[in-house]
């Protein structure tokens, strides 16, 4: 025990002779690194070098916390890289036999130019028509980060990052045209762009991670052209203008992108439809026993939810035999007797007699 503290005192000794003499010493380096889009993450692979010294490779713990290990007690100029992050160059000049806490270093994401086009199938007007990209980004080897979106520096300020997860959502706005360009953080697994417009159905594309890793300020990486349909319903009775069942039969035609229908009969105001099915083209509903004008209803709606209510067409149901009169002359010169046919029906008429 006495040597270990002889060892230890005669070792400080030692380093307070060298730095006395210009020999440095050393001191531990540690710091925090704050990400601006995702806030401080676990799990990031940080290059750090110096004018004085050859890279390091580091991963950040919980909350960005990381050991940068140990550093002569000079003037640094540090180098701090993290794939798909703008490099970052801090002074520090380190106290021997301390750790050295640099506090909090913003990085900033590296971004690439995604350009694109929104269109509308009906020939209206893009302009104004929205475009929401979301991807997601991911640490080095392919994994998500563990990131805090919220922190709290020492003073009682808070930094908040753009996102609140490694999932990010980035708006865009179509010019005249229905051209759009934004950016991007270059490591992402890959984007989503859904474009949608007032009186639209949204569409929604992708664009891969090899696409965005090719992407240049020169070359955008391109979203396809992203064609809007109107938000429309059409509906059409295959059984004709009236009908002598309670089952009838329609062809239901919505616009690209419809997953779901409900189908029933409107009584009144209200259209009382089904539970929500799997959409299909033609489809039967079953409609009240009474006779009379019946009137089909349905609603369809997509994946987003977006949804068209009020799609109708109208039958007659006519379940009552008509009645039939036949009369002659009570008397006839001939062998032949002329027969008069009258008929009725109240629901759908009376086509012919014979």
């Amino acid at each position: 025990m006495t040597k270990r503290i002889f060892g230890w005192v005669l070792a400080s000794a030692l380093s307070m002779v060298g730095c006395t003499s210009g020999e440095p010493g050393e001191g531990q380096l540690a710091a925090r690194i704050f990400l601006k889009d995702l806030g401080a993450c676990a799990g990031l692979e940080l290059t750090v070098s110096s004018d004085k010294r050859d890279a390091e490779t580091f991963t950040t713990g919980p909350e960005g916390f990381v050991e940068l290990g140990t550093w002569t007690d000079q003037r640094h100029e540090l180098l701090f890289a993290a794939p798909g992050y703008l490099p970052l160059v801090r002074d520090t000049r380190l106290q021997a036999n301390l750790v050295n806490d640099m506090g909090i270093i913003v990085m900033k994401p590296e971004t690439v130019p995604v350009s694109g086009k929104i269109s509308m199938s009906d020939g209206g007007s893009a302009r104004g028509a929205n475009i929401v990209i979301g991807g997601n980004a991911v640490g080095s080897d392919g994994t998500s980060l563990d990131c805090d979106a919220t922190l709290t520096i020492n003073n009682g300020v808070t930094t908040t990052s753009v996102q609140t997860a490694d999932e990010f959502t980035l708006p865009a706005t179509a010019d005249d045209d229905g051209n759009f360009l934004t950016r991007v953080p270059r490591r992402s697994r890959g984007i989503t762009a859904r474009g949608s417009h007032t009186g639209y159905a949204d569409r929604q594309t992708q664009v891969s991670s090899a696409v965005l890793s090719a992407a240049t300020d020169a070359l955008p990486a391109t979203i396809d052209n992203l064609v809007l349909d109107p938000l429309t319903g059409f509906m059409n009775i295959v059984d004709g203008a009236y009908t002598a069942s309670t089952t009838v039969t329609v062809q239901l035609s919505a616009f690209n992108g419809v997953n779901e229908m409900a189908v029933g009969e409107r009584i009144g105001l209200e259209c009382l439809a089904g539970d929500w099915v799997t959409y299909a083209a033609v489809t039967s509903v079953a409609i009240s026993g009474d006779d009379g004008a019946k009137t089909v209803c349905a609603s369809v709606r997509n994946t987003f939810g977006q949804t068209v209510n009020g799609i109708e067409a109208g039958i007659l149901l006519d379940t009552t035999l008509p009645s039939v009169a036949i009369s002659a002359a009570a008397k006839s010169a001939t062998s032949v007797v002329v027969l008069s046919l009258g008929g009725f029906d109240g629901g759908s008429g009376i086509d012919s007699l014979a």
